[in-house]
């Protein structure tokens, strides 16, 4: 829980389109943990990593995600957790079942992310739905029963989706990863804007006003212009585009508390309107499209995005990862601790998972 927690708290954390949510935050400490505590090898925690995206992001897929009232990773994350966990522990197929059944029913409802404030650290329910997610493990492997039939209602989940080319595609080569620390549905606008002012050699204040235009889900996060807490600032189109504006996407990796209370930050996202487009909302959620529109002293400038760097078809290279980590990690830890766990993960490919385990817990390899 206490991982799951700080892997999404900068809101940096890896997603899927399809499924709408962000897997690795729930999946990688569970099968960690899990891994650490089975004594299993490096390769035996990668595929407990593939088990988990694979039914986590198929089970949430397989939703009506138009009609669903919040994306919140919080109620599905837990059936990934759950796979990884009872994959990796050797559960028999009748309690990984339970299991699965046990976690779906326990993810916390998160309903109130629908309609309240997201100024808050609760957020998608992430390292609550780990927890739920690897309790059902040793609730089903005592014998514990879940309803079965979870899974079985058109209403809820489409079974054939869920499982349509199971083992011919595999769900974690289709997530994305962010290179700015804040909601995925932001993404979009901020590389269009930030494409247009070096396009056109823009600064802040040459912009007069910007339009937006994106899909419904985007324009109905609280897009404070005046946010009280990162966790606010996170989920404002207007406002993290006034940091990008100002300071340049560096300012974005990660938002720092430092960025709030800015009344020039405020003011000029004050001069930003949220617009519905059809196309976007039609392309939507396998797309995240953003067109926007800028008034400037140059004229009247306009720009789109389909697919946000980061994306599959847009991606970040591994240099790109590796450069991210180490920025934001080594704002905590010292240069020598964050290339250990970096070379931990490389000597996963050997089959070696102890010096990753023993980099990110500080203990000498």
């Amino acid at each position: 829980m206490i991982n799951a927690a700080a892997a999404c708290a900068q809101d940096l954390d890896d997603g899927h389109r399809e499924a709408g949510g962000h897997p690795g935050a729930a999946i990688i400490p569970a099968s960690l943990a899990t891994a650490e505590a089975a004594d299993a090898d490096g390769k035996r925690f990668l595929a407990a990593v593939v088990v988990g995206y694979e039914i986590g992001l198929r089970i949430s897929a397989a939703r009506d995600m138009k009609a669903v009232d919040t994306y919140s990773t919080g109620r599905w994350c837990g059936y990934g957790a759950a796979a990884a966990g009872g994959w990796l522990r050797g559960l028999k197929k009748d309690n990984l079942a339970q299991a699965l059944a046990i976690s779906g029913i326990y993810a916390p409802l998160q309903s109130a992310s629908a309609y309240s404030r997201m100024e808050h650290h609760t957020k998608e329910g992430i390292p609550w739905a780990t927890l739920t997610g690897l309790a059902a493990v040793d609730l089903a492997e005592s014998g514990y029963g879940g309803p079965l039939d979870i899974l079985d209602h058109i209403d809820h989940f489409n079974a054939d989706k869920i499982l349509d080319g199971l083992g011919e595609t595999w769900a974690i080569a289709q997530t994305y990863f962010k290179p700015y620390a804040c909601c995925r549905w932001l993404h979009a606008p901020l590389d269009c804007l930030l494409d247009l002012m070096n396009r056109y050699n823009l600064k802040a204040d040459q912009i007069i006003s910007a339009e937006v235009h994106t899909f419904k889900r985007a324009l109905n996060i609280k897009n404070h212009t005046h946010p009280k807490s990162i966790e606010g600032a996170q989920y404002s189109i207007p406002f993290c585009l006034a940091v990008a504006a100002h300071e340049g996407a560096a300012a974005l990796l990660p938002l720092s508390a430092s960025l709030l209370g800015r009344l020039d930050f405020s003011n000029w996202a004050e001069r930003i309107s949220l617009h519905f487009d059809p196309e976007a909302e039609a392309l939507f959620p396998g797309m995240t499209k953003a067109r926007i529109v800028l008034e400037t002293c140059q004229g009247r400038l306009e720009g789109s995005v389909d697919h946000p760097f980061g994306d599959p078809a847009n991606p970040m290279s591994v240099g790109d990862l590796e450069n991210k980590f180490r920025r934001i990690a080594e704002m905590s830890l010292s240069k020598s601790r964050v290339s250990a766990i970096l070379d931990g993960v490389a000597s996963l490919a050997d089959n070696n998972l102890a010096p990753l385990l023993a980099a990110v817990s500080g203990a000498p390899s």
